[in-house]
């Protein structure tokens, strides 16, 4: 099984490590996104302090390329040519 990493809070207050997850398969009309590099917001920071009882995967700041496409309508070979920025307002 093919796996990735992602940076995670197990329990609301914790420093939060690097785990190995399993890599999704896109669903049809989506795509799966390598992420080159990622940024760290304010929000990230107040999760990282303990203030929000947040769990889970870190991360909505990202930049990366399409890895694998599952949309009918566009050429796989185009995946390539698709980069990816999502810096979220």
């Amino acid at each position: 099984m093919a796996t990735m990493l992602a940076f995670s809070i197990q329990n609301p207050g914790d420093e939060g490590k690097v785990i190995s997850l399993p890599k999704p398969q896109p669903e049809p009309n989506f795509a799966l996104i390598k992420i080159l590099r990622a940024g760290v917001c304010n929000t990230d920071l107040e999760i990282l302090q303990g203030y929000m009882g947040f769990t889970g995967v870190l991360g909505h700041e990202f930049v990366g390329i399409v890895e694998e496409l599952n949309v009918p309508h566009i050429d796989s070979d185009a995946k390539s040519a698709l980069n990816v920025i999502d810096l979220y307002d």
